[in-house]
Protein backbone atom coordinates (compact mmCIF):
# COMPACT_ATOMS: atom_id res chain seq x y z
CA UNK A 1 0.00 0.00 0.00
CA UNK A 2 1.09 3.53 -0.98
CA UNK A 3 1.69 6.20 1.93
CA UNK A 4 -1.10 8.81 1.47
CA UNK A 5 0.12 12.76 2.48
CA UNK A 6 -2.23 13.13 5.08
CA UNK A 7 -1.57 17.23 4.92
CA UNK A 8 -0.65 19.27 1.62
CA UNK A 9 2.31 22.00 2.61
CA UNK A 10 0.80 25.20 3.05
CA UNK A 11 1.97 28.53 5.24
CA UNK A 12 0.30 31.44 6.39
CA UNK A 13 0.84 35.18 5.74
CA UNK A 14 -0.73 38.65 6.20
CA UNK A 15 -2.09 39.84 3.15
CA UNK A 16 -0.61 43.57 2.12
CA UNK A 17 -3.21 43.33 -0.78
CA UNK A 18 -6.79 42.10 -1.62
CA UNK A 19 -5.37 38.40 -3.62
CA UNK A 20 -7.87 35.84 -5.33
CA UNK A 21 -7.32 32.20 -4.95
CA UNK A 22 -4.70 30.39 -7.00
CA UNK A 23 -2.96 33.89 -7.13
CA UNK A 24 0.37 33.16 -7.54
CA UNK A 25 2.15 34.86 -4.32
CA UNK A 26 5.53 36.15 -3.12
CA UNK A 27 6.70 37.29 0.28
CA UNK A 28 7.53 40.97 1.03
CA UNK A 29 10.67 41.73 2.64
CA UNK A 30 8.18 43.03 5.55
CA UNK A 31 6.97 39.45 6.16
CA UNK A 32 3.75 39.85 4.40
CA UNK A 33 2.36 38.26 0.96
CA UNK A 34 1.36 40.02 -2.04
CA UNK A 35 0.33 38.64 -5.76
CA UNK A 36 2.54 38.84 -8.76
CA UNK A 37 0.64 41.01 -11.37
CA UNK A 38 2.05 42.31 -14.52
CA UNK A 39 0.84 45.75 -16.30
CA UNK A 40 -1.65 46.01 -19.19
CA UNK A 41 1.08 46.80 -21.97
CA UNK A 42 -0.19 47.33 -25.40
CA UNK A 43 -0.61 50.14 -27.66
CA UNK A 44 -3.38 52.16 -26.86
CA UNK A 45 -6.01 54.86 -28.82
CA UNK A 46 -4.39 57.79 -31.11
CA UNK A 47 -4.18 61.32 -30.33
CA UNK A 48 -5.11 63.61 -32.90
CA UNK A 49 -2.60 66.07 -34.07
CA UNK A 50 -4.61 68.28 -36.23
CA UNK A 51 -3.19 70.35 -39.74
CA UNK A 52 -0.94 67.80 -40.25
CA UNK A 53 -0.19 65.46 -42.77
CA UNK A 54 2.33 63.89 -44.76
CA UNK A 55 1.90 66.83 -47.76
CA UNK A 56 3.12 69.38 -45.92
CA UNK A 57 5.61 67.87 -43.86
CA UNK A 58 8.91 67.37 -44.40
CA UNK A 59 10.49 66.61 -41.24
CA UNK A 60 10.21 66.64 -37.16
CA UNK A 61 11.21 65.43 -34.05
CA UNK A 62 9.58 64.56 -30.23
CA UNK A 63 11.12 65.12 -26.73
CA UNK A 64 9.32 64.92 -23.22
CA UNK A 65 9.85 66.82 -20.41
CA UNK A 66 9.96 65.70 -16.99
CA UNK A 67 10.08 68.86 -15.23
CA UNK A 68 6.32 70.06 -17.14
CA UNK A 69 5.00 66.59 -17.95
CA UNK A 70 5.07 67.57 -21.47
CA UNK A 71 5.91 66.57 -24.84
CA UNK A 72 6.96 68.88 -27.49
CA UNK A 73 6.81 68.65 -31.00
CA UNK A 74 8.81 70.28 -33.40
CA UNK A 75 8.80 70.19 -37.06
CA UNK A 76 8.41 71.97 -40.47
CA UNK A 77 4.74 73.20 -41.80
CA UNK A 78 3.36 74.13 -44.73
CA UNK A 79 2.30 73.94 -48.01
CA UNK A 80 3.86 70.70 -50.70
CA UNK A 81 6.44 71.92 -52.88
CA UNK A 82 6.99 75.24 -51.13
CA UNK A 83 9.94 77.29 -49.79
CA UNK A 84 7.52 79.08 -47.21
CA UNK A 85 7.55 76.27 -44.65
CA UNK A 86 8.25 77.19 -40.98
CA UNK A 87 9.29 75.42 -38.35
CA UNK A 88 6.72 75.61 -35.32
CA UNK A 89 6.38 74.11 -32.14
CA UNK A 90 3.24 72.30 -30.22
CA UNK A 91 3.19 71.37 -26.63
CA UNK A 92 1.39 67.71 -25.94
CA UNK A 93 -0.54 67.13 -22.63
CA UNK A 94 -1.10 63.84 -21.06
CA UNK A 95 -3.86 62.41 -19.32
CA UNK A 96 -3.71 61.22 -15.86
CA UNK A 97 -2.61 57.83 -16.75
CA UNK A 98 -0.52 59.04 -19.71
CA UNK A 99 -2.87 56.75 -22.28
CA UNK A 100 -4.20 59.77 -24.10
CA UNK A 101 -2.64 63.18 -24.77
CA UNK A 102 -3.95 66.43 -26.03
CA UNK A 103 -2.03 68.88 -28.45
CA UNK A 104 -1.86 72.34 -28.16
CA UNK A 105 -2.40 74.94 -31.26
CA UNK A 106 0.91 75.29 -33.13
CA UNK A 107 3.55 78.12 -32.68
CA UNK A 108 5.73 79.14 -35.25
CA UNK A 109 9.71 78.90 -34.65
CA UNK A 110 11.61 80.37 -37.30
CA UNK A 111 11.18 80.59 -41.33
CA UNK A 112 12.87 77.37 -43.06
CA UNK A 113 11.72 76.16 -46.40
CA UNK A 114 13.07 72.40 -46.40
CA UNK A 115 13.43 70.86 -49.70
CA UNK A 116 10.95 67.50 -50.13
CA UNK A 117 12.96 64.84 -51.08
CA UNK A 118 13.30 61.77 -49.06
CA UNK A 119 16.75 61.56 -49.33
CA UNK A 120 17.03 65.32 -47.54
CA UNK A 121 14.60 64.46 -44.60
CA UNK A 122 17.45 63.14 -42.59
CA UNK A 123 20.31 65.68 -43.83
CA UNK A 124 17.91 68.13 -42.00
CA UNK A 125 17.02 66.86 -39.22
CA UNK A 126 15.50 68.20 -36.49
CA UNK A 127 17.19 66.81 -33.15
CA UNK A 128 15.55 67.45 -29.45
CA UNK A 129 16.70 66.45 -25.93
CA UNK A 130 15.78 67.39 -22.49
CA UNK A 131 18.75 69.13 -20.71
CA UNK A 132 18.06 68.55 -16.95
CA UNK A 133 20.96 71.25 -16.12
CA UNK A 134 18.36 73.89 -17.79
CA UNK A 135 15.73 72.45 -17.17
CA UNK A 136 14.49 72.91 -20.92
CA UNK A 137 14.67 71.38 -24.05
CA UNK A 138 17.74 71.71 -26.08
CA UNK A 139 17.62 72.06 -30.06
CA UNK A 140 19.87 71.93 -32.52
CA UNK A 141 18.70 71.67 -36.46
CA UNK A 142 20.67 72.82 -39.80
CA UNK A 143 19.61 76.49 -40.84
CA UNK A 144 18.90 76.43 -44.62
CA UNK A 145 17.64 80.34 -44.40
CA UNK A 146 21.53 80.46 -43.39
CA UNK A 147 23.37 78.93 -45.65
CA UNK A 148 22.87 75.31 -43.58
CA UNK A 149 25.01 76.82 -40.24
CA UNK A 150 24.04 75.12 -36.81
CA UNK A 151 21.53 76.82 -34.98
CA UNK A 152 20.81 75.69 -31.28
CA UNK A 153 18.92 76.80 -28.27
CA UNK A 154 16.35 75.67 -25.79
CA UNK A 155 12.52 75.53 -25.45
CA UNK A 156 10.88 76.32 -22.36
CA UNK A 157 7.21 75.07 -21.75
CA UNK A 158 4.22 77.13 -19.66
CA UNK A 159 1.51 75.32 -19.69
CA UNK A 160 0.46 74.38 -22.76
CA UNK A 161 2.14 77.86 -24.68
CA UNK A 162 6.52 76.65 -25.54
CA UNK A 163 8.41 79.60 -26.67
CA UNK A 164 12.36 79.84 -27.27
CA UNK A 165 15.52 80.82 -24.90
CA UNK A 166 18.65 81.75 -25.93
CA UNK A 167 18.77 80.68 -29.34
CA UNK A 168 21.76 80.75 -31.29
CA UNK A 169 23.38 80.70 -35.16
CA UNK A 170 26.57 78.80 -35.06
CA UNK A 171 28.68 80.97 -37.47
CA UNK A 172 31.51 78.42 -37.24
CA UNK A 173 30.66 75.91 -40.62
CA UNK A 174 28.22 76.06 -43.04
CA UNK A 175 26.41 73.34 -44.59
CA UNK A 176 26.57 71.13 -41.81
CA UNK A 177 24.26 67.55 -41.97
CA UNK A 178 22.38 65.40 -40.06
CA UNK A 179 22.89 67.01 -36.78
CA UNK A 180 22.24 65.87 -33.00
CA UNK A 181 22.40 65.86 -29.73
CA UNK A 182 22.19 64.20 -25.92
CA UNK A 183 23.20 65.14 -22.42
CA UNK A 184 25.72 64.23 -20.43
CA UNK A 185 25.11 63.91 -17.35
CA UNK A 186 28.78 63.41 -15.61
CA UNK A 187 29.24 67.23 -16.79
CA UNK A 188 25.79 68.25 -16.92
CA UNK A 189 25.77 69.35 -20.35
CA UNK A 190 24.45 68.82 -23.82
CA UNK A 191 26.52 67.34 -26.68
CA UNK A 192 25.93 67.95 -29.92
CA UNK A 193 27.69 66.26 -33.40
CA UNK A 194 27.50 66.46 -36.90
CA UNK A 195 28.94 65.45 -40.31
CA UNK A 196 30.60 68.64 -42.50
CA UNK A 197 29.57 68.53 -45.83
CA UNK A 198 32.10 71.22 -46.60
CA UNK A 199 35.10 69.11 -45.50
CA UNK A 200 33.92 65.42 -47.50
CA UNK A 201 31.24 64.53 -44.40
CA UNK A 202 33.88 64.17 -41.38
CA UNK A 203 32.29 64.22 -38.30
CA UNK A 204 32.49 66.50 -35.70
CA UNK A 205 31.17 66.97 -31.75
CA UNK A 206 31.27 69.79 -29.55
CA UNK A 207 30.13 70.52 -26.05
CA UNK A 208 27.60 73.17 -25.38
CA UNK A 209 27.93 75.67 -22.08
CA UNK A 210 25.72 79.14 -21.40
CA UNK A 211 26.77 82.17 -21.30
CA UNK A 212 24.39 84.50 -19.60
CA UNK A 213 21.01 83.21 -21.68
CA UNK A 214 22.96 82.12 -24.12
CA UNK A 215 24.57 78.40 -25.47
CA UNK A 216 27.80 78.05 -27.07
CA UNK A 217 29.61 75.51 -28.46
CA UNK A 218 33.28 74.53 -26.91
CA UNK A 219 36.09 73.98 -29.86
CA UNK A 220 35.32 70.78 -32.00
CA UNK A 221 36.67 67.54 -32.26
CA UNK A 222 37.23 66.04 -35.19
CA UNK A 223 36.16 62.11 -34.43
CA UNK A 224 36.50 60.37 -37.88
CA UNK A 225 41.03 60.63 -37.64
CA UNK A 226 41.07 60.66 -41.76
CA UNK A 227 38.48 60.45 -44.58
CA UNK A 228 37.47 56.67 -44.87
CA UNK A 229 35.79 57.31 -41.67
CA UNK A 230 33.34 60.20 -43.31
CA UNK A 231 29.55 60.06 -42.77
CA UNK A 232 26.43 60.89 -42.29
CA UNK A 233 23.30 61.23 -40.04
CA UNK A 234 25.82 60.81 -36.85
CA UNK A 235 24.05 60.10 -33.35
CA UNK A 236 25.18 59.70 -29.94
CA UNK A 237 24.48 58.86 -26.51
CA UNK A 238 26.52 59.33 -23.09
CA UNK A 239 27.04 56.54 -20.32
CA UNK A 240 30.18 54.46 -18.24
CA UNK A 241 31.94 58.31 -18.24
CA UNK A 242 32.01 58.61 -21.95
CA UNK A 243 29.98 59.67 -25.44
CA UNK A 244 29.53 56.97 -27.95
CA UNK A 245 29.20 58.23 -31.23
CA UNK A 246 28.10 56.02 -34.11
CA UNK A 247 27.49 56.81 -37.98
CA UNK A 248 27.15 54.88 -41.33
CA UNK A 249 30.62 55.62 -43.37
CA UNK A 250 30.31 57.04 -47.04
CA UNK A 251 34.09 56.53 -47.91
CA UNK A 252 35.81 53.09 -48.25
CA UNK A 253 33.04 51.60 -47.45
CA UNK A 254 28.93 52.38 -45.82
CA UNK A 255 29.66 50.40 -42.31
CA UNK A 256 27.97 51.29 -39.46
CA UNK A 257 30.72 52.52 -37.03
CA UNK A 258 31.47 53.63 -33.35
CA UNK A 259 34.00 55.84 -31.84
CA UNK A 260 34.64 57.09 -28.37
CA UNK A 261 34.79 60.59 -26.45
CA UNK A 262 35.60 61.73 -23.07
CA UNK A 263 33.31 64.28 -21.51
CA UNK A 264 36.74 67.06 -21.87
CA UNK A 265 37.90 68.76 -19.36
CA UNK A 266 36.58 72.20 -17.30
CA UNK A 267 33.07 73.61 -18.72
CA UNK A 268 34.21 74.43 -22.31
CA UNK A 269 36.89 72.08 -22.88
CA UNK A 270 36.52 70.15 -26.10
CA UNK A 271 35.81 66.50 -26.04
CA UNK A 272 38.45 64.49 -25.82
CA UNK A 273 39.39 61.46 -28.24
CA UNK A 274 39.25 58.27 -26.41
CA UNK A 275 39.09 55.62 -29.53
CA UNK A 276 38.61 55.92 -33.00
CA UNK A 277 36.09 54.47 -35.60
CA UNK A 278 35.46 50.74 -35.02
CA UNK A 279 33.01 49.20 -37.53
CA UNK A 280 30.13 47.31 -35.90
CA UNK A 281 29.20 44.98 -38.91
CA UNK A 282 30.60 43.52 -42.09
CA UNK A 283 27.81 44.26 -44.27
CA UNK A 284 26.70 48.08 -45.77
CA UNK A 285 23.92 49.97 -43.91
CA UNK A 286 20.93 51.88 -46.16
CA UNK A 287 21.49 54.40 -48.34
CA UNK A 288 19.97 57.25 -46.47
CA UNK A 289 20.52 55.89 -43.46
CA UNK A 290 22.18 56.25 -40.03
CA UNK A 291 22.69 54.85 -37.26
CA UNK A 292 20.95 55.25 -33.69
CA UNK A 293 22.36 54.79 -30.29
CA UNK A 294 21.39 54.62 -27.03
CA UNK A 295 22.83 53.52 -23.11
CA UNK A 296 21.01 51.08 -20.92
CA UNK A 297 22.31 52.34 -17.63
CA UNK A 298 21.67 49.16 -15.89
CA UNK A 299 23.35 46.63 -18.12
CA UNK A 300 25.93 49.91 -18.63
CA UNK A 301 25.99 48.72 -22.56
CA UNK A 302 24.88 51.03 -25.59
CA UNK A 303 23.10 49.52 -27.98
CA UNK A 304 23.52 50.90 -31.86
CA UNK A 305 20.81 50.10 -34.50
CA UNK A 306 20.83 50.39 -38.26
CA UNK A 307 19.05 49.34 -41.35
CA UNK A 308 20.86 47.10 -43.96
CA UNK A 309 21.45 48.08 -47.24
CA UNK A 310 18.63 45.86 -49.28
CA UNK A 311 21.42 44.03 -51.52
CA UNK A 312 20.19 40.60 -50.44
CA UNK A 313 17.37 39.36 -47.93
CA UNK A 314 19.62 39.31 -45.28
CA UNK A 315 20.54 43.29 -45.75
CA UNK A 316 16.32 44.22 -45.53
CA UNK A 317 17.14 44.02 -41.96
CA UNK A 318 16.63 46.47 -39.06
CA UNK A 319 20.02 45.53 -36.51
CA UNK A 320 21.86 46.07 -33.76
CA UNK A 321 24.73 45.44 -31.61
CA UNK A 322 25.14 45.81 -27.82
CA UNK A 323 28.50 47.71 -27.67
CA UNK A 324 30.79 47.94 -24.48
CA UNK A 325 32.43 51.35 -24.22
CA UNK A 326 34.52 52.94 -21.98
CA UNK A 327 37.06 55.70 -21.79
CA UNK A 328 40.09 52.99 -22.48
CA UNK A 329 38.26 51.68 -26.04
CA UNK A 330 35.34 49.43 -27.49
CA UNK A 331 34.57 46.66 -26.81
CA UNK A 332 32.58 44.36 -29.25
CA UNK A 333 31.85 41.10 -27.67
CA UNK A 334 28.09 40.78 -28.68
CA UNK A 335 27.26 39.75 -32.35
CA UNK A 336 24.84 41.95 -34.74
CA UNK A 337 21.31 40.47 -34.32
CA UNK A 338 18.33 41.60 -36.29
CA UNK A 339 15.85 43.01 -34.52
CA UNK A 340 13.02 42.31 -37.57
CA UNK A 341 13.25 42.05 -41.41
CA UNK A 342 11.67 44.52 -43.25
CA UNK A 343 10.01 43.98 -46.95
CA UNK A 344 11.56 46.79 -48.88
CA UNK A 345 14.96 48.11 -49.08
CA UNK A 346 13.85 51.60 -49.22
CA UNK A 347 12.86 52.42 -45.60
CA UNK A 348 15.59 52.71 -44.32
CA UNK A 349 15.57 56.04 -42.34
CA UNK A 350 12.52 54.97 -40.75
CA UNK A 351 13.87 53.82 -36.98
CA UNK A 352 14.10 55.05 -33.93
CA UNK A 353 15.79 53.97 -30.10
CA UNK A 354 15.44 54.87 -26.85
CA UNK A 355 16.48 53.58 -23.14
CA UNK A 356 13.07 53.01 -21.06
CA UNK A 357 14.91 53.24 -17.41
CA UNK A 358 11.96 51.93 -15.61
CA UNK A 359 11.04 49.28 -17.56
CA UNK A 360 15.26 48.86 -18.07
CA UNK A 361 14.48 48.22 -22.28
CA UNK A 362 15.57 49.29 -25.35
CA UNK A 363 12.51 50.37 -27.20
CA UNK A 364 13.14 50.32 -31.06
CA UNK A 365 10.61 51.84 -33.42
CA UNK A 366 11.06 50.89 -37.34
CA UNK A 367 8.58 50.49 -40.34
CA UNK A 368 8.22 46.87 -41.55
CA UNK A 369 5.11 45.92 -43.74
CA UNK A 370 3.90 48.87 -44.66
CA UNK A 371 3.14 49.63 -40.84
CA UNK A 372 4.92 51.02 -37.64
CA UNK A 373 5.94 48.71 -35.19
CA UNK A 374 7.73 48.64 -31.84
CA UNK A 375 9.54 46.09 -30.47
CA UNK A 376 11.35 46.49 -26.62
CA UNK A 377 14.50 43.98 -25.57
CA UNK A 378 16.59 43.43 -22.68
CA UNK A 379 20.00 42.63 -22.38
CA UNK A 380 21.51 39.50 -20.69
CA UNK A 381 25.21 39.42 -20.95
CA UNK A 382 26.24 40.95 -24.38
CA UNK A 383 23.29 39.60 -26.04
CA UNK A 384 19.28 41.31 -27.14
CA UNK A 385 16.41 39.39 -25.57
CA UNK A 386 13.72 40.58 -27.67
CA UNK A 387 9.80 40.84 -26.63
CA UNK A 388 6.91 40.67 -29.10
CA UNK A 389 6.22 43.27 -31.49
CA UNK A 390 3.42 45.59 -31.55
CA UNK A 391 1.65 47.64 -34.47
CA UNK A 392 1.74 51.08 -34.16
CA UNK A 393 -0.33 52.18 -37.16
CA UNK A 394 -0.78 50.71 -40.61
CA UNK A 395 0.15 52.61 -43.56
CA UNK A 396 3.23 54.00 -45.22
CA UNK A 397 4.40 56.62 -42.73
CA UNK A 398 7.75 58.75 -44.20
CA UNK A 399 9.32 59.45 -40.88
CA UNK A 400 8.90 57.97 -37.17
CA UNK A 401 10.15 59.53 -34.01
CA UNK A 402 9.50 58.02 -30.28
CA UNK A 403 10.29 59.74 -27.20
CA UNK A 404 10.45 58.13 -23.24
CA UNK A 405 7.51 59.40 -20.47
CA UNK A 406 9.85 58.42 -17.61
CA UNK A 407 6.84 59.78 -15.53
CA UNK A 408 4.50 57.41 -16.48
CA UNK A 409 6.50 55.19 -18.08
CA UNK A 410 5.55 55.21 -21.51
CA UNK A 411 6.49 55.72 -24.68
CA UNK A 412 5.05 57.74 -27.14
CA UNK A 413 5.63 57.18 -30.93
CA UNK A 414 4.91 59.78 -33.71
CA UNK A 415 4.55 59.29 -37.93
CA UNK A 416 3.47 61.41 -40.62
CA UNK A 417 0.44 60.17 -41.26
CA UNK A 418 -0.62 62.25 -38.54
CA UNK A 419 -1.64 62.09 -35.05
CA UNK A 420 0.59 60.18 -32.20
CA UNK A 421 0.12 56.78 -29.77
CA UNK A 422 1.02 55.87 -26.43
CA UNK A 423 2.95 52.38 -25.44
CA UNK A 424 2.64 50.95 -22.38
CA UNK A 425 5.65 48.29 -22.14
CA UNK A 426 5.64 45.02 -20.33
CA UNK A 427 5.94 45.43 -16.77
CA UNK A 428 5.95 43.55 -13.43
CA UNK A 429 6.90 43.09 -10.06
CA UNK A 430 7.84 39.42 -10.66
CA UNK A 431 11.13 38.36 -8.32
CA UNK A 432 11.95 34.97 -8.61
CA UNK A 433 13.63 35.28 -5.22
CA UNK A 434 10.43 35.66 -3.05
CA UNK A 435 7.82 33.53 -5.00
CA UNK A 436 6.61 31.03 -2.56
CA UNK A 437 3.21 29.13 -4.43
CA UNK A 438 -0.39 29.78 -5.38
CA UNK A 439 -2.71 31.66 -2.37
CA UNK A 440 -5.60 28.68 -1.14
CA UNK A 441 -8.85 31.16 -0.91
CA UNK A 442 -9.22 34.71 -1.76
CA UNK A 443 -8.45 37.32 1.38
CA UNK A 444 -9.03 41.01 1.83
CA UNK A 445 -6.00 43.38 2.46
CA UNK A 446 -4.72 42.97 5.99
CA UNK A 447 -6.43 39.16 6.28
CA UNK A 448 -4.63 36.31 7.17
CA UNK A 449 -3.44 34.43 3.54
CA UNK A 450 -2.56 30.46 3.31
CA UNK A 451 -0.33 29.81 0.80
CA UNK A 452 -0.03 26.34 -0.88
CA UNK A 453 3.67 25.65 -1.35
CA UNK A 454 5.77 22.79 -2.97
CA UNK A 455 4.87 19.26 -3.23
CA UNK A 456 0.82 20.69 -3.03
CA UNK A 457 -1.50 21.46 -6.20
CA UNK A 458 -2.99 24.29 -7.75
CA UNK A 459 -6.03 24.20 -9.48
CA UNK A 460 -5.62 26.28 -12.52
CA UNK A 461 -8.07 28.10 -15.14
CA UNK A 462 -5.41 27.38 -17.59
CA UNK A 463 -5.82 24.67 -19.82
CA UNK A 464 -2.61 22.43 -19.02
CA UNK A 465 -0.99 19.94 -20.56
CA UNK A 466 -0.51 16.66 -18.30
CA UNK A 467 3.41 16.00 -17.86
CA UNK A 468 4.56 19.02 -19.03
CA UNK A 469 6.78 21.48 -16.50
CA UNK A 470 5.06 25.15 -16.21
CA UNK A 471 6.55 28.57 -15.58
CA UNK A 472 5.77 31.50 -13.86
CA UNK A 473 4.94 34.44 -16.14
CA UNK A 474 5.03 37.74 -15.59
CA UNK A 475 1.16 38.66 -15.26
CA UNK A 476 1.38 35.57 -12.28
CA UNK A 477 -0.26 33.34 -14.64
CA UNK A 478 1.27 29.81 -15.61
CA UNK A 479 2.72 28.75 -18.82
CA UNK A 480 5.47 26.51 -21.01
CA UNK A 481 7.26 29.60 -21.57
CA UNK A 482 9.98 31.07 -20.01
CA UNK A 483 9.48 34.85 -19.60
CA UNK A 484 12.49 37.27 -20.02
CA UNK A 485 11.77 37.69 -16.44
CA UNK A 486 13.80 34.92 -15.42
CA UNK A 487 13.26 31.30 -15.11
CA UNK A 488 10.90 30.53 -11.67
CA UNK A 489 9.28 27.23 -12.45
CA UNK A 490 5.84 26.68 -11.36
CA UNK A 491 5.03 22.82 -11.52
CA UNK A 492 4.37 19.81 -13.77
CA UNK A 493 0.80 19.30 -14.72
CA UNK A 494 -0.74 16.27 -13.75
CA UNK A 495 -4.05 16.84 -15.05
CA UNK A 496 -5.46 19.62 -17.67
CA UNK A 497 -6.40 21.99 -14.91
CA UNK A 498 -4.03 20.55 -12.02
CA UNK A 499 -0.43 21.64 -11.02
CA UNK A 500 1.76 19.99 -8.64
CA UNK A 501 4.00 22.53 -7.31
CA UNK A 502 7.71 22.59 -7.27
CA UNK A 503 10.14 24.09 -5.41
Amino acid sequence: NGAALSAAPEITLTASEAITAEDSVMVKTNGQAEKITGVNSGVHAENAFGYWASSNQAVFNICYDPSQNKYLWVGSTGPSNSGSRTLSMRVGTPSANGETLTWGTLTEMTALGYPEAHSEYLKHAINLVYDDTEDKIFFCYRDDENSGKLRIGWVTISGTTPSIYGQQLMHGYTNVESPSCWYNGTNGQVNVAYSWANNSGRIYTNRVYKVGTQPELSNDTHITGNNNYSGQCVDGAFGNGCNALVWRRTSGSALPVVAVTGAGSGSQGAPSIEAWATDLDSSNVGGNSGVSVCYHATANKFVAMWHGDGTSTAQNEIRARVITCSTSGVTLSGSVQDVATVTSSGFDTLMDIHYDSNAEKIVFTYRRANATKLKTASISGNALVFDTEYEINSGTANMIHSTIDTTKDKTLVMTDLGGSKVFTPPATNLDATRFIGFAKASVSSGAEVTVKVASNTSTRSETLTPGSTYYIQDTGGVGTSIPNSGTIKAGIAVSANKLLIRG
